[in-house]
């Protein structure tokens, strides 16, 4: 008998501890895989937010070239330089 109350306590107490530890070992690894897939979105979005950096300099260093400076200007502002006649071209058909 004192051996069965022995083995009863034993498995009492593995019950108990099971009952206590094995839900908070559940939420943290449901947490954990949360973190994971957020860590890994954020990542994507500094990833395409160094990207969109990437294309902002390079619009910068054209913007500092003095002939893509010249076209944007000639193609987009329709400007022209000091005593240049401009000729359009109509098609009559």
């Amino acid at each position: 008998m004192a051996v069965d109350k022995g083995k009863w306590s034993c498995w009492i107490i593995l019950a108990i501890v099971l009952y206590v530890f094995v839900p908070q070992i559940y939420r943290s690894y449901i947490k954990v895989n949360k973190l994971k897939s957020e860590k890994k979105q954020l990542l994507k979005k500094i990833e395409l937010e160094k990207n969109k950096i990437e294309e902002y300099n390079k619009h910068i260093d054209e913007l500092n070239d003095e002939f893509y400076r010249e076209k944007i200007s000639r193609d987009e502002l329709q400007m022209v330089k000091e005593g240049e006649e401009i000729y359009r071209l109509i098609n009559k058909k």
